[in-house]
């Protein structure tokens, strides 16, 4: 009709009468958006879901595009239109596109996935610590490559706004011994920080993970683990440093100035890091381990940078920095085995008799589940005085099995009191002393009172 010979009233009549047709189909399309996708998705494998979540993306934008487009028109803005469509078109396109390749990525790592847990040895471990970042990865760099392409398509890049746009993220904003700092300098120490961070406790997980398999002890896969993370830290920040261009003198004096502001007022912190650095090397706690702490009881379950993480029976976290813990005195009971001894007490009367007694409480330790036989129990003679007979009795318990001391100690106690009660030995008394005095000194007193 634009191309006609005729005049220009009719040319937008005719217009805006082909606008409203697209507004009515617009509207039907919305009310029954269901019936595209019900006709395609049967004849599409069921696997594919990617290709659903495009053609209900279609089914749905497209129906709302056209409605938007139509009342622009019908308003009088048909310039806009002509451009919004354009606009709208190569973003369609570039969403399709991005769903396709992100579905594909999504086929080829299960794809990728299923082989090598078929096929490769400690398959579950490979896709878990390696597939799922590397698909996390390729999703992301997917996502900003669809925005990127979706801003060269529309032209913005060639626009002068961009042209100002480098010229503030180059400029100068400070210059330190042949390096200069920019906003895009920036921009790119963050990144590489977050990129390092995320690196460094991937590396952790993944090693600790791998390790799992191949070394039973849990304090050496942590102390290797962390070391790993501790590399990859120091990797990546000279790498770092490198990319962004940063001169060696700089870092020199960079380094300097922390040197003499850990030296003042982040001492505390510096030692601590530096102690927990000693102790995976020593090693002389692991994870796992039952420790006495500043009469502190419970399993070491974190061994970080500044401090140690003790559960105490309670279920409570007890902090101690790497400092404390490396220049005093703790106990850990578990540093060889899992073996440990546990001493009780037991006083009775002086007139019971000293074997029978302890036969039955050798008995009573023989019928404990915990207490074990290898190293047998022993129960020693330890005190005898006028009115009461001491014994001392050892006996050992694994705390893989046993995970409570006070609570095996009191199961035992309770099983030697019971056995005493039915044999009839009773607690020793003390003595008491008691001075009678003759009758004439009891009538002299109250005249003394007097």
């Amino acid at each position: 009709m634009y191309q006609l010979p005729v005049i220009y009233e009719v040319q937008d009549l005719c217009g805006r009468l082909f606008l409203l047709f697209l507004l009515v189909v617009s509207i039907l399309l919305l009310k029954s958006w269901e019936v595209v996708p019900g006709l395609i998705l049967p004849h599409i494998d069921s696997h594919r879901l990617y290709i659903k979540k495009i053609v209900y993306v279609l089914g749905l934008l497209v129906p709302l595009i056209l409605m938007l487009n139509s009342l622009l028109g019908l308003l009088g803005f048909v310039n806009l239109v002509l451009t919004m469509s354009w606009y709208e078109s190569l973003f369609l396109l570039v969403l399709v596109g991005y769903l396709i390749v992100r579905g594909l990525i999504i086929d080829g790592m299960v794809w990728i996935s299923n082989v090598v847990i078929r096929h490769a040895v400690n398959g579950w471990l490979w896709t878990e610590a390696l597939l799922k970042p590397i698909d996390k990865i390729l999703r992301i760099i997917c996502f900003f490559a669809a925005w990127v392409g979706l801003f060269m398509l529309y032209g913005w890049d060639k626009q002068p706004i961009m042209a100002k746009l480098r010229a503030m993220l180059d400029y100068h904003l400070l210059s330190l011994l042949n390096t200069t700092i920019t906003p895009l300098n920036i921009c790119k120490l963050v990144i590489i920080i977050s990129l390092l961070f995320w690196a460094a406790r991937w590396t952790r997980e993944f090693a600790y993970r791998f390790l799992a398999t191949r070394i039973q002890d849990s304090g050496l896969r942590n102390s290797v683990a962390i070391f790993s993370q501790y590399t990859i830290i120091a990797t990546g920040a000279f790498i770092g440093l490198q990319v962004l261009g940063i001169d060696p003198k700089a870092l020199g004096v960079i380094l300097g100035g922390s040197a003499i502001a850990l030296s003042f007022g982040l001492r505390d912190l510096a030692n601590n890091f530096a102690c927990g650095f000693l102790l995976l090397i020593e090693r002389p706690l692991r994870v796992g381990d039952t420790v006495t702490i500043n009469n502190i009881e419970g399993d070491v379950v974190n061994i970080g940078a500044r401090a140690v993480t003790v559960r105490t029976w309670d279920h409570m976290d007890f902090v101690v920095p790497n400092a404390q813990i490396f220049s005093q005195s703790f106990t850990n009971w578990t540093a060889k085995d899992h073996v440990v001894r546990t001493v009780a007490v037991i006083k009775i009367h002086r007139h019971d008799d000293l074997l029978a007694v302890q036969k039955l409480i050798y008995t009573v330790l023989a019928e404990c589940r915990g207490v074990l036989t290898d190293p047998v129990p022993e129960v020693f003679l330890n005190e005898l005085s006028d009115f009461l007979v001491e014994f001392e009795v050892r006996y050992y318990i694994n705390l893989r099995i046993v995970k409570s001391r006070p609570k095996m100690r009191s199961e035992v106690l309770m099983a030697i009191w019971q056995a005493f009660e039915k044999q009839g030995i009773k607690p020793p008394y003390p003595l008491h002393e008691i001075l009678v005095r003759p009758k004439e000194e009891w009538a002299i007193m109250p005249r003394l009172a007097e």
